[in-house]
């Protein structure tokens, strides 16, 4: 073709798409055009051409656009010309996917993640604030689970990609505005804008997002960062009452029960931590009383007066022993576990709750071996030496020849043993008191 020729059909294609651009066919128009280019060695012409296209018709109708501009570059581009063929083909499948389902949140995902890779802030943002406009259709929290990242990824790369710092405190604003807290709140979200204001040396506005959080959709993560964060900045007062809100919220929690009267006895407000704990057990219900009431955690005297404290760490003390490091509440240890049994039963348990009944009616220890070979004597000697079908629970032969070799007694009547215990309570520790943990009492038996 003639250079006359070349110019003269350059300006019918020109015409064309000037007159055609809008049209559905527009597509093949452009692609004829920069093909013809192709043809001619323009190939910086036929790049312009396909690019042009590329940004002026609907993602929905430029497949084949697509599809000839990669192979084109592929042939003629340099590394980054290839490059931007490709990711331009991936934008325009992530695009098909979020047009048919813009609720399809990994898409979305997917989408942003392109971007990133490319590194333009204005279509990274734009891409995040058409996602994130995409409301979840109903107010449970299972709709918005998914949802909820995308704002804290836009948060994050604001802060941390963009710099942004005005931007990302927007992000996190807009989102705890949007979403829901009557029904689908997140911790998350609340303690990383606070996080984030901490970060930027505003303590005034971190405290005002928390106090927010506890106001409208308060939460076990969100009283415990908010503690945290008080208590090293060495705010006590402050601790206190956001405890005092904290068990207002959730009188229920043993947790935060023994973590505020934790924090007064480290302060050595030894009354306060004793307050706090007579008052926990005074509560109607209780998620985990275990925290609060354990064989190990009790004092008695000989008023009959309980008082709560921490034994784990505690050893009876005489003249005339000599100390060590050992330390334990062998006194309510069940037999499996002085015979080195692994497995850790419910029937444990239940074994120490009848030596601390016996303890509290009698006023003092049932079991009160010296060693772990004291404490099995004594033992053998109130509920008689036991049978070959009371061993069936160890697994270890050794154990079990041990405990055949020991001195053989009787059992003795609890009845003739403890004539002061009502009938009543006898039955009930004869019952727990028994050396198979496969034959004693449940708990759900015992109620």
């Amino acid at each position: 073709m003639k250079n006359g020729e070349i110019v003269r059909a350059r300006n019918v294609y020109e015409r064309a798409v000037e007159k055609l651009a809008d049209e559905e066919d527009a597509e093949q128009l452009f692609v004829a055009f920069a093909e013809f280019e192709e043809r001619c060695k323009e190939t910086e012409r036929a790049r312009c051409i396909y690019k042009f296209a590329l940004d002026h018709i609907p993602k929905g109708r430029a497949e084949d656009l697509y599809r000839k501009f990669v192979a084109f570059e592929k042939q003629y581009g340099d590394k980054e010309g290839i490059e931007d063929a490709i990711v331009g083909k991936r934008r325009f499948q992530y695009e098909d996917e979020v047009s048919k389902n813009p609720l399809n949140y990994d898409a979305w995902f997917d989408y942003i993640k392109l971007e990133e890779s490319v590194g333009n802030k204005g279509r990274i943002r734009e891409v995040y604030e058409r996602a994130i406009s995409n409301v979840p259709p109903a107010e449970e929290k299972r709709y918005w689970q998914r949802y909820i990242y995308l704002w804290i990824n836009y948060a994050l790369y604001e802060e941390l990609d963009a710099g942004d710092m005005e931007q990302t405190r927007d992000v996190y604003r807009e989102c705890l505005k949007l979403i829901p807290h009557e029904k689908s709140s997140f911790a998350k979200i609340w303690l990383l804008a606070a996080q984030f204001e901490i970060r930027q040396l505003n303590l005034k506005g971190a405290r005002q997002i928390l106090g927010n959080a506890i106001g409208k959709a308060p939460k076990d993560k969100i009283f415990k960062k908010y503690i945290e964060i008080e208590l090293q900045l060495g705010n006590i007062d402050r601790c206190r009452k956001l405890y005092e809100k904290y068990l207002e919220w959730a009188p229920q929690n043993c947790y935060a029960w023994s973590k505020y009267a934790e924090l007064e006895r480290s302060l050595s407000e030894t009354e306060r931590a004793r307050d706090i704990f007579e008052l926990a057990i005074t509560q109607p219900a209780l998620d985990m009383p275990e925290l609060l009431w354990k064989p190990s955690n009790l004092l008695l005297d000989a008023n009959c007066d309980l008082k709560i404290c921490d034994f784990g760490l505690a050893r009876t003390t005489s003249e005339t022993d000599f100390m060590t490091e050992y330390v334990v509440t062998r006194w309510y240890r069940a037999p499996e576990l002085l015979l080195n049994c692994s497995e850790y039963t419910a029937a444990i348990d239940i074994w120490s709750v009848g030596c601390i009944l016996m303890e509290i009616i009698r006023r003092e220890p049932l079991f009160t071996g010296k060693d772990y070979v004291q404490q099995l004597g004594l033992i053998t000697q109130l509920l008689g030496s036991p049978e070959d079908s009371d061993l069936g629970f160890l697994r270890s032969e050794n154990a079990r020849k041990y405990v055949k070799q020991l001195p053989r007694f009787p059992k003795q009547p609890f009845a003739e043993k403890f004539p002061d215990v009502s009938p009543v309570t006898i039955d009930l520790a004869e019952k727990i008191l028994v050396f198979d943990p496969s034959k004693r009492i449940t708990g759900k038996l015992g109620q």
